[in-house]
């Protein structure tokens, strides 16, 4: 079964998925800090501001509306009811998280996100009122939730530790532009797999600076070494690569219409891209990295949930990339906020001279929304998650 894993952004080493029992990664306590940190010092509308960035969805239906039907038969196929899908969700989120502040969590609906993974919107109720509805994704059989970092069984009780409190009155000082090695000519590469909620986040961000530094910086978009979302995302990369690599200036328009539709085929004549070359380019790459052969054959599949997606692998090594979006600035990896500014500063401040007049140009300063959707969407959903 893939498990898609949320982590915090790259402030540590990304934890690539191994063999065994991927049940549980990272530390458990954690996230029990980290949810209880909120919870004790935040406003109410911090704190769900705050649960909804740590949980890592964007919730697509609104609050109270009825269990989709596509879900519930999932679901059933799954072997669960969608009355004991939901009993379950609600009562392993009260036990473990809510309950200790007066608080109870009721779902209010479910929609299918992948062929595994549901995208489950969570009312969180004070004495019967709905404060604020968030988002998680959870498996087809409602036995893991995805909270924070970490894929955590709902037939086992998280660990209570009393957690280090930050000062509330601390105050939130602006971005500033990652440290990194200056050079004539930037090199930046975005590691994503293309139908990552959280690599769409990112690219949003990241296609309106390459349009406006695109002919200043070599601004790139990268693959993760493996799959998460399907044969479909396999197969876009393989299109996203062989755009940007053989009609380079098709590639920003091509880009825009795939963050923005999700849907790879329609923006090939949407971006005006040479079909006949792309599909050559396509079947050369398969062939050359016997993509289609892997993603059928089981045995080759990362800790045989993922597929291998090889066609940069070296790069993924060099860099020691783990999930997606993953971002490298003149060979270093570094942490910016997933906001057009944000990673425009970055790549102008890496400029070993003078930043060309472009860098002048305010950018969007807010977080894109994270998977498929018009950019400019605001959203403060999943502004530190991944893939991997």
């Amino acid at each position: 079964m893939t498990q898609e894993h949320m982590t915090h952004e790259h402030a540590s080493s990304h934890h690539k998925p191994s063999g065994g029992d991927a049940s549980i990664l990272g530390n458990q306590w954690a996230v029990a800090a980290l949810v209880f940190g909120v919870l004790f010092i935040a406003t109410l509308a911090l704190l769900f501001a705050s649960m909804s960035g740590m949980l890592g969805a964007s919730p697509s239906s609104q609050a109270n509306t009825p269990i989709n039907k596509n879900a519930t038969a999932v679901a059933q196929a799954a072997g669960i009811s969608d009355a004991a899908f939901k009993a379950k969700i609600e009562a392993y989120l009260d036990k473990n998280f809510l309950s200790a502040q007066n608080l109870t969590g009721e779902v209010a609906s479910v929609e299918q996100y992948d062929a595994h993974l549901k995208l489950v919107t969570v009312n969180i109720k004070q004495n019967g009122t709905v404060l604020q509805p968030v988002p998680i994704y959870v498996t087809n059989d409602g036995e893991s939730v995805i909270l924070s970092g970490e894929v955590l069984r709902t037939n086992e009780t998280v660990p209570t530790q009393q957690p280090t409190t930050p000062a509330a009155t601390t105050p939130s000082t602006p971005s500033q532009p990652p440290q990194v090695t200056k050079t004539d000519k930037p090199v930046a590469q975005a590691f994503i797999m293309a139908y990552c909620p959280y690599g769409l986040q990112f690219l949003k961000a990241y296609e309106p600076v390459i349009e406006l530094l695109g002919n200043k910086a070599d601004l790139q978009v990268n693959f993760v070494y493996y799959s998460m979302h399907g044969k479909k995302e396999v197969d876009a990369n393989s299109d996203l690569y062989c755009v940007e690599h053989e009609q380079k200036a098709k590639f920003a328009p091509y880009l825009k219409c795939f963050v923005e539709t999700g849907d790879a085929q329609a923006c090939v004549a949407t971006a005006g891209v040479d079909a006949n070359a792309l599909s050559t380019c396509v079947a050369a790459l398969d062939a050359k990295y016997n993509i289609t052969n892997m993603y059928n054959d089981k045995t080759t599949w990362l800790s045989g949930n993922y597929p291998r997606y090889t066609v940069e692998q070296a790069l993924n090594d060099k860099y020691g990339v783990g999930g997606s979006p993953t971002f490298i600035l003149n060979g270093q990896e570094v942490n910016v906020d997933r906001t057009a500014e944000s990673i425009k500063e970055a790549i102008c401040a890496s400029f070993s001279g003078t930043p060309p007049t472009e860098c002048a140009t305010a950018l969007k300063s807010t977080a894109e929304q994270p998977g498929n959707g018009p950019i400019g969407s605001t959203s403060t959903t999943g502004a530190t998650a991944s893939c991997g």
